[in-house]
Order: C-alpha cells, then structure tokens, then sequence
C-alpha cells in the first residue's frame, strides 16, 4: 500500500490561507474519491473539500480552527500501491537534515535581534544600551521577525501591490492571523489609515508614507482587574470585516443624508402583482425595486458609482452598475452583488436576491459572487428602525440604508384630505471628499422618485 498526501488546494484569487471548520472524516475511515472530507472558511465563504484519491484515512494533521496555509498537508491517504512509499522516504530525512546544519547560522541572527546588550557585557553602563532597540519594537509589527525582510509574513500577491504602491513592509503592522500583512494593510497604509510604526503612546498623530494621516491605537486595559473575561479568536469573515470597515471609517470622510419616500404606490403594485410572480415562483419584494431604482439613478448621477484614487488624484467613473446587497448571516455580514442590474428586469433581480441571500446565509456563497459592487444596499427595517448611519463599502463612495417602513397619516396631493401613507426611511452615506450635499440629496431625489412612481422605471431603466 502507498500513502498520498493531500494539500490544501488553492482557495481563489488572493488567497493564500483558509480556517479549518471541520474534518467530514475520521482517521482509520475508508474514503471514496471526490467525497467531501473538510470544512475551509477563508475571508467570506465556507468551501467544501473532495479528495481527490480514494484510500483510508491514516492521518489528520490539523484540528478545527486551525489557519492552514496553501500547500501544506493537510489529510494522509493509504491507496494501492507500492512504488510511491519508496520515493518519498528518503526525501523526508533529506528534509531534516537540511535543517539540523543550519541551527548555528540561525541561533546568532536571532540572538542579534532579540538581544544587543550582550555585545558589551563588561561595560555596567551598557544596560541603558538596549533602550533604542526597545523603543524600535514598539514601533514595529508585534514579531520581531520582521526586522529580517525575508520573514516577513505576506503573500507574494501583497508583496507585489506592495512594491507597486512603493510601501516598505517593515512599515506595515499586520492584521492577519500571526500578524500577516494583508493587501488591505497595505491599502490601507498608503491611504492614511494603516498603524505603520506607530508608537501605541503617541498622543498626537503622525504623517504615514502614503500622505495621509495615521492615528495611534490604544492599548486595552487589563480587563481582569476589573471581573471575569474570556477570548475567543475572531473567525476569519469577522477579521475580514474589521479590516473593511477600519480601512471605511479612516479613508473616506463619511456623511449621512436621511429622508423617507412615499412607497403606497409602489406596494399597490406589489399587490396587484402577487398573484402573477406567484405564479412564475418569484418573490417581489420592496428591495429589488430599490436596488433597480439605484441603478436607474446612479446612471444619471454617476459620481455615486465611482471610486476616488488617492494615489494618482483621479475619479475612477464604473460604466458597469453592479449592486450590492448586505446580507444578515450568522457568519457575519456579507455582501453579494447583483451584476448589471441596470439591464435586467426587476423580476430577475427578485430571484436572484433570494438566491444569493440563501447562499449567504448558508455559508455557499462563493467569492467571486461577492466581487465587483459599486454601490451597496443595506436593509435595516426588516428587523426594525428608523434610521442609522450605514458605513460605505469601500472602494465604493455610497452606501443606501433602509429603514422600517411605517404607515403614517399625512395630507394628500389637494393639500386637504389626510389619508395613510407608506412611508420608507432611506439614510444615504457618502463620501464627502468627492460628493457635495446638494449632490447626495438630488440623488435620493431620484431614488424617490422611482419608487413613489414606479412606473417612471419603465421608461428610465
């Protein structure tokens, strides 16, 4: 019998690691190619892994929660065979061996970065010696071994946004699992928002290398002092979402403009309409009118789907209308995206939020599914409220956030007769840095008018 070894895989475009959530397979257990042995979460989905070999289990070598990077082994399989234990078993001493002559050249370079001081030890004013070096750490990534570039933790893809944007990686502090440096670090320094070299007890802040300005983070306080805590690792969806939603609040210069629409006409319509979508099986909900009503206006206002490039002082202007949808999951927030939502009917764009949502939901979604958005959509008054600042969904300038639609009592057209109206809170952030007052309210202007005259959408869309 042979034994194979079974390397994660390569997860997408961009990423280099995944979350182990759990084994679908025991060691000792009989396994069939193709079946499904693992749970891997990476950034925003969960994927299922096949064998790609049929065989017996021999080993398992991560437990679940573990961060597993692309390439390593991660399942052994017994199959038939007797030629391929043969090749492998000289090759794993070479391995070690390789190893076992290097610990002298590796022990001095550590014992220079950890450990100045002792270059002087019968000098006794040398103990004030290390205070540089000391104060550096605190400047630099939590490991020192960032001090030797080649440990830097990144992936080539980062390395080499990296040397485009002209950043120094020593530069940048990590926020992966272990301190890796993410694109989003990287992104995120150079437009002001990274903790490149930060001194924790800065209290004023300090000018980063991309321009623009880089706060100091405080330190938590010891929170045993005060009663019982627990720790529990931030699962990688929810990491990616603090990086997003720090690189949103740092870089763009956020602006919420709230006013309500009257959607009686537009539920009329849903009304009238309910026994024809159901017979076609589609679900017309307020949302996919919205997000059709978005794309109508974002055509006519197109600096609210357009991205500023800090770097090269441009206005990226999309001639595509991809629209994003928030979606409650109980991984987190995700962000699925309607593509072309301009040209597509508004029935098609119903299903495929119910689609997309259910795929959210149960962690199916893929991440290509979740790419490309240029503006974004969040719901809130489906669980309650009246209004909220939504947070933009960066490199987008505009995020639409809905609230809890309510019936009210207000006069008609005539100025005189007082009938119900249904009325929908609609919260518009923006990026003031590129879009003016005026400007954010002639466009919920717009998307007022299409859903108070749903018909216009007809002729506009």
């Amino acid at each position: 019998m042979a034994q194979k070894e079974f390397k994660l895989p390569d997860l997408g475009e961009g990423l280099k690691e995944g979350t182990l959530v759990g084994w679908k397979v025991k060691e000792g257990e009989t396994i069939a190619s193709e079946q499904a042995i693992a749970e891997v979460e990476t950034d925003k989905a969960t994927t299922e892994l096949p064998s790609p070999f049929a065989g017996k289990v021999v080993k398992l070598h991560y437990k679940p929660g573990d961060v597993i990077p692309v390439g390593q082994v991660i399942l052994t399989v017994e199959v038939a065979g007797s030629t391929a234990p043969a090749a492998k078993t000289p090759a794993k001493p070479a391995a070690k061996a390789a190893p076992a002559k290097s610990p002298v050249a590796t022990k001095p370079a550590a014992a220079e970065i950890k450990s100045p001081a002792p270059a002087v030890p019968a000098t006794p004013k040398a103990a004030s010696a290390p205070a540089a070096p000391v104060v550096a750490q605190k400047t630099l990534p939590e490991s020192s071994a960032v001090l030797n570039p080649s440990t830097i933790l990144a992936a080539p893809a980062t390395r080499k946004l990296a040397r485009e944007k002209g950043v120094d990686l020593k530069n940048v502090r990590g926020t992966g699992p272990g301190g890796r440096i993410t694109q989003e670090d990287v992104l995120s320094f150079v437009s002001g928002g990274g903790r490149a070299m930060d001194d924790l007890m800065a209290p004023i802040a300090t000018h980063g290398e991309g321009g623009g300005l880089t706060f100091p983070r405080p330190m938590l306080p010891d929170f045993s002092r005060f009663g019982e805590s627990e720790r529990k690792p931030a699962s990688p969806i929810r990491r990616r979402i603090v990086q997003a939603m720090t690189i949103s609040s740092q870089v763009t210069a956020a602006v919420t403009y709230t006013d309500e629409a009257d959607i009686s006409a537009l539920e009329k319509f849903r009304s009238d309409a309910k026994d024809i979508t159901k017979e076609r099986g589609i679900k017309l909900t307020s949302l996919a009118v919205v997000a059709k009503a978005c794309a109508a206006a974002l055509q006519r206002f197109p600096d609210f789907n357009a991205s500023y490039d800090d770097d090269k002082q441009e206005v990226v202007y999309k001639k595509y209308y991809h629209i994003g949808i928030a979606v409650d999951s109980p991984a987190g927030l995700l962000v699925p995206v309607l593509r072309n939502a301009d040209s597509r009917p508004i029935s098609e764009l119903a299903g495929e939020i119910v689609s997309l949502a259910e795929a959210a939901r149960t962690g199916k979604i893929q991440r290509e599914q979740m790419q490309g958005g240029t503006f974004t959509i969040t719901n809130i008054g489906v669980i309650g409220g009246l209004s909220f600042t939504p947070v933009i969904n960066w490199p987008e300038v505009a995020i639409l956030g809905l609230g809890r639609t309510q019936e009210r009592l207000a006069f008609d057209t005539d100025g005189k007769t007082i009938i119900a109206k249904k009325m929908m809170p609609l919260c518009l952030t923006f990026d003031h840095r590129l879009i003016d007052g005026a400007a954010a309210a002639r466009f919920v202007n717009a998307i007022k008018e299409y859903l108070e005259n749903p018909l216009l959408l007809l002729m506009d869309a």
